[in-house]
C-alpha cells in the first residue's frame, strides 16, 4: 500500500457496501457513502475476517483470528515527557 496515494484513489470512511457484481473479468462495486450511492470498478475489502466483500464474493477466511481484540495507532503525542 505504500504507493496507493498515487493511484488517484480515496480511502473511504463509514461507507457500506451494498452490491458487488461479476460480469467476466469485470466487476463493479455499489457502495453506499455519506454523500449518496456510488459504483466503482474496484474495491478493497480491509474489514477483517468477517469482511462483507469477503462474502459478497463468497471467499472464505484462510487463516485464524485472534481471540483478543487489540489495536494499533501510530501517533505523535506531546505530554512532556521527555522519554
Amino acid at each position: 500500500m505504500r504507493g496507493w496515494r498515487n493511484l488517484r484513489s480515496a480511502v473511504g470512511w463509514r461507507n457500506t457496501l451494498i452490491g458487488l457484481q461479476e460480469a467476466g473479468d469485470a466487476s463493479a462495486a455499489r457502495i453506499d457513502t455519506p454523500h449518496g450511492q456510488e459504483s466503482f470498478d474496484y474495491v478493497f475489502g480491509a474489514d477483517g475476517a468477517q469482511s462483507a466483500v469477503r462474502q459478497a464474493m463468497a471467499v472464505e477466511f484462510e487463516g485464524y483470528t485472534h481471540r483478543r481484540q487489540w489495536s494499533m495507532a501510530d501517533a505523535d503525542i506531546d505530554d512532556g515527557h521527555t522519554n
